[in-house]
């Protein structure tokens, strides 16, 4: 995410992680620029005729304008907090307005390693930066002020407002949220009075810290007596510094067997059926996976249990043509996110006609459907009502779409009028409309092999060279040959399909994580496709992707290693013009990043995010980097050997510097009297040190959460933050 910061401690020593950064950047003339949206004040006192974005750089200690647009709509809200004052005055020199932004000195970019847990690096913030201000027709002039010295001045008067309409086609399905928050209630409440037994049952670290010891477990699925049917596969995932994972499979009888270091661990477990009415195939049973709450370390036993629930038979056709293959990702619409869970329960493979088959309760599901890329549909994001009872298979219509250039808004998710509503806006990047053809070596229709980042051009892999492992065996793998037609040294093929799936898997997993599956009826889903001449964004630092042209201009600074990411269009504007009558709005810049090796970083009060479709954890990633643009919500994990905060008590509602639980910001959720430090093997909150990039001085909520680590879920104190800011658009 891209951070702000503290005032005080900016260019003092204590910062030394960040001044070094700043110092490295300066060294090597690299530009850090950024999209950011400000903090949206508001007029006071006077009603404005709309609202105007300014885009801003920073040059040195000065603020300079190099556009604005205006848009119809309602004044943005006022905020009293931030480095920067502005007041815009009539051209009589009277006061209309005035408030508060924060223009950042640093940014920060993220990225996430296999275990899910994010790290980052601090640079120097250059610009653009995106202001959204109140609109008056009689204004003069807007001064920026920093300490009471003026940074900026500009004139106002004879601004027109200028709107670029668009069409919007509209395949989503209007929700129909069920009682998230009643469902969540009932959990809690079950679990208080002695916890749940079944699958829906809250989680539990499993503590095997006193000896090594031998789990014998046990498989039962209700209404299964031969259990050679069945085949369960056992995850126990170790909690700690030294993170591991330990699988077992059920034998013929159900049974299995473990044997497990001291340490804490979770236990999370799949089953799948040999099911005799799909043709003795295997299916998958509900829920997937399971998280075990009931397990006793002492008795070194375990017991899982499933239902064998109704079959649920589905099948994928394209909009007025016959089947095609693909991918289905089926995600709990009620996930609570009050456990350990990932946010999609199956991702299944069709048949060649498109027929899949898993057991499922009878209730609502959210369905994403991903035709073959080779197809001319795009994906279906869709709630689909499981029946009690039906031997029908139940379609999933996938829209057909030509691969063609030019621009094309299309709303996913219709939640409501975009005016009243929060509008994520996926925004295609470095997705081309190329149709190249290759040399398909092993006839298996795909363009296989991995990417080299060759910064020498030499054709070779050299030593320090990136390259993005596709097939995931740890050896470069050459790929295969194919006629370039753009240069980019990519075989471009299908971009559209692949960007519209890659938004749809992202935004599902949004409306399935808590709390935003709350919020489904606040929440719009526009896709925006634009064609890029090329099918990768710049790399300063190799020698071929230096000059490679995309809409927004994405690029990393070098290659190998730690790759920074910008872009060198206003995604906010952009965003503005194309729904120029929204509430607010969210830019999620989706990058084809064939390389993998984008930074994703986001602006604080609804900013832009800046996301790499090829993450394996983007849909994680951009639920983590929603807590910044929507909820305001600091980083809380820490740079290696970053040294001790700040002095002064940061804005956000997750981190502090207070010493005391009973002055801690969450005081309400921290039970009994917790060490501080709080370790972070203790279990409930407390005052865990380390967070905002710092080793020391800073204290966070939990020892662990989404805004930490990608395999947990935001917990009370960051869930509670995005209530608080998700309500307003319902």
């Amino acid at each position: 995410m891209d951070r702000t910061l503290p005032a005080c401690i900016i260019d003092r020593d204590n910062s030394n992680k960040v001044i070094w950064m700043r110092a490295l950047l300066t060294a090597l003339a690299v530009p850090a620029v950024l999209i950011l949206a400000a903090f949206p004040p508001a007029a006071v006192g006077n009603q404005a005729d709309g609202r105007m974005m300014l885009t801003l750089v920073r040059i040195e200690d000065r603020i300079e304008i190099t556009s604005v647009s205006v848009f119809p709509g309602a004044a943005p809200s006022a905020k009293s907090a931030g480095s920067h004052q502005w007041t815009i005055t009539s051209a009589d020199g009277g006061k209309l307005a005035s408030g508060r932004v924060e223009i950042p000195r640093f940014i920060v970019q993220e990225r996430v390693d296999e275990n899910g847990d994010f790290f980052g690096r601090a640079e120097p913030f250059a610009g653009p930066l995106t202001l959204v201000l109140p609109y008056y027709r009689n204004a003069g002039r807007l001064v920026l002020r920093s300490g009471g010295r003026i940074v900026m001045e500009h004139n106002l008067a004879g601004i027109e407002p200028f709107v670029r309409r668009a069409s919007v086609t509209s395949d989503g399905l209007k929700p129909n949220p069920p009682d998230f928050r009643g469902y969540l209630k009932e959990l809690e409440a079950r679990r208080g009075a002695g916890g749940n037994k079944s699958h829906e049952s809250m989680p539990a670290a499993v503590d095997s810290s006193a000896v090594k010891q031998t789990v014998k477990g046990r498989i039962k699925v209700v209404g299964i007596k031969d259990y050679s049917k069945i085949r369960a596969v056992v995850s126990f995932h170790r909690i700690g510094k030294e993170e591991s994972s330990v699988e077992a499979l059920s034998d013929d009888e159900g049974g299995f067997t473990v044997k497990l270091e001291p340490a804490k661990y979770l236990v999370m477990a799949s089953c799948y059926y040999k099911d005799p009415a799909f043709g003795g195939q295997e299916v998958l049973l509900y829920p997937n996976p399971m998280i075990v709450s009931d397990f006793n370390p002492r008795a070194g036993s375990l017991k899982l249990k499933w239902r064998l629930n109704r079959l649920f038979r589905g099948r994928l056709v394209i909009e007025g043509g016959g089947s095609t293959a693909g991918k289905v990702y089926v995600l709990e619409r009620k996930h609570s996110g009050s456990a350990y869970q990932p946010y999609y329960v199956a991702r299944i493979d069709t048949d060649a006609k498109g027929r899949f088959a898993l057991r499922l309760p009878p209730r609502a599901f959210v369905m994403i459907a991903l035709p073959n890329p080779q197809e001319p549909a795009g994906e279906l994001l869709t709630i689909v009502n499981v029946p009690k009872e039906s031997k029908l298979w139940q379609r999933l219509v996938c829209p057909r779409i030509g691969d063609v250039s030019g621009a094309d808004l299309k709303k996913i998710w219709d939640a409501g009028p975009e005016r009243t509503k929060l509008n994520l806006v996926f925004m295609a990047e470095a997705y081309t409309s190329g149709m190249e053809s290759f040399s398909d070596a092993n006839g298996n229709g795909i363009w296989d092999g991995d990417l080299l980042l060759d910064e020498n051009g030499n054709g070779n892999l050299d030593e320090g060279e990136h390259y993005n492992d596709r097939n995931r065996n740890g050896v470069y793998d050459a790929p295969e040959s194919f006629v370039d037609l753009n240069g980019d040294r990519i075989c471009n093929r299908f971009e559209r399909a692949k960007f519209e799936a890659d938004a749809a898997l992202a935004a599902a997993a949004v409306l399935s994580f808590h709390p935003f599956n709350d919020y489904a009826d606040a929440i719009n889903v526009y896709t925006w496709w634009i064609s890029s001449e090329h099918g990768t964004q710049q790399f300063t630092g190799a020698r071929p992707w230096r000059n490679m042209n995309t809409y927004f201009g994405a690029y990393c600074y070098g290659t190998g290693g730690f790759q920074s990411s910008s872009i060198n269009r206003a995604a906010k504007a952009e965003a503005m013009q194309l729904l120029p009558n929204a509430g607010e709005i969210v830019p999620v810049v989706l990058v084809h990043d064939p390389f993998d090796a984008l930074r994703a970083n986001a602006n604080f009060n609804f900013g832009r995010i800046l996301l790499s479709a090829e993450d394996s954890r983007a849909g994680a990633v951009l639920i983590h980097e929603l807590g910044h643009s929507v909820g305001n919500l600091a980083d809380e994990y820490i740079y290696e050997n970053a040294g001790r905060g700040p002095s002064c008590e940061p804005t956000e509602a997750n981190i502090t510097i207070v010493t005391d639980p009973a002055g801690a910001k969450w005081a309400q959720f921290i039970r009994g009297n917790p060490p501080v430090p709080t370790p972070d093997w203790y279990d409930g909150y407390g005052l865990f040190e380390g967070a905002w990039f710092y080793s020391y001085g800073v204290y966070r909520p939990t020892g662990n959460s989404m805004m930490r680590s990608t395999s947990y879920p935001f917990f009370e104190v960051n869930a509670g933050q995005l209530d608080e800011v998700l309500a307003e658009f319902r």
